[in-house]
């Protein structure tokens, strides 16, 4: 087998994020790192990287040759143990297109760091948050000064309006009330015998300048009233049930939420548009409809999850076991 092909089986290993044991050498272990805001301003982008471990871990690279190569142990070894000689350097291993280990140190190489650090090397840079506590602070100042503009306001006018007197009253004052005396009497004898004929007149079950309160209702009426409220509180609650269930299926309905501080994501993709993160969950959702979709602000961008949790440890599990089927996923831990 050809140098270039053992070259294969390593870097197709590595990127698909298992371990390789490479006998007499080590083992090369892909390992997640979880995004780290260094600064208000500054997020270093999460990616992968492959550590050196003296001793085994993963499988070995002879039983890869074996299997793609269709051919036994023994034959497997013999192109294994040339390979080694032809990549080993006096520092330890160089393989092109793979990367280079020196010093017990492994540096990947262009094509497949890119692989697994899609996101690639260089700090993002986030906006800083804006604090809305000084305009919230002046609307509540402006509306306060508006209730207490009108609590003056409406307090002088009744005081107004209850010392205020009339220009007649002040005439009547003026002129003598005395003199007036007797057309006000007949005029209250008037009155009298006016209300005692319409009292008269009046049908016995009729009252006479008294208004009539409606009547309280009934038992059956209240029984009634508390039969229409279960109806409304059921009917709120199919109407909340499908509204919950409308904003499951349709992803132009799904909130863009904010990420809790030290709570673990597992990302799927990152977009540089809201439109373009909603059409990438509506895509990936007629092929994978069992997975929950969320969409976060993450900086200038949207990003997409499909599990979070607040161990991180139960996102390496996800990321490790049902994951794997996914490329491209890694985690990011949301910090304080």
């Amino acid at each position: 087998m050809m140098r270039g092909e053992v070259n294969k089986i390593v870097f197709n290993e590595l990127v698909s994020g298992r371990a390789l044991w490479l006998p007499d050498v080590g083992s090369f272990v892909p390992e997640y790192r979880s995004a780290l805001r260094t600064s208000s301003r500054c997020l270093e982008p999460p990616g992968r990287r492959v550590a050196f471990l003296s001793g085994r871990n993963g499988e070995s690279l002879i039983d890869l040759i074996a299997r793609a190569g269709g051919c036994d142990l023994a034959a497997a070894e013999d192109i294994y143990a040339r390979w080694l000689a032809q990549v080993r350097t006096p520092e330890g291993l160089e393989i092109e297109g793979v990367g280079r280990l020196e010093h017990r140190y492994f540096n990947a190489a262009k094509p497949l760091d890119a692989m697994l650090s899609p996101l690639g090397r260089e700090p993002l840079s986030l906006r800083p948050r804006r604090s809305h506590v000084v305009l919230w602070a002046t609307c509540g100042l402006i509306a306060a000064a508006f209730v207490v503009y009108g609590v003056r306001w409406y307090g002088a006018r009744d005081r107004a309006a209850a010392g205020a007197v009339t220009d007649g009253e002040v005439l009547f004052a003026l002129s003598g009330a005395e003199s007036q005396k007797p057309a006000v009497e007949a005029a209250a004898a008037e009155d009298f015998v006016a209300e005692a004929v319409v009292a008269e007149a009046a049908p016995a079950d009729t009252v006479v300048g008294t208004e009539l309160l409606p009547a309280e209702p009934t038992g059956r009426g209240a029984e009634s009233t508390g039969e229409g409220s279960e109806a409304v509180e059921s009917l709120s609650a199919t109407e909340v049930a499908a509204a919950g269930k409308s904003v499951e299926e349709q992803p132009d309905a799904l909130p863009v939420a904010r990420m809790q501080a030290g709570r673990t994501y597992v990302v799927w993709g990152v977009y540089s548009t809201e439109e373009n993160a909603r059409r990438a969950v509506a895509e990936h959702r007629l092929e994978r409809p069992d997975l929950s979709h969320r969409i976060y602000r993450f900086g200038p961008k949207w990003m997409v999850s499909i599990f979070e949790s607040d161990a991180p440890e139960e996102c390496r599990a996800y990321l490790n076991g049902p994951g794997r089927a996914l490329e491209g996923l890694w985690s990011y831990t949301k910090k304080g």
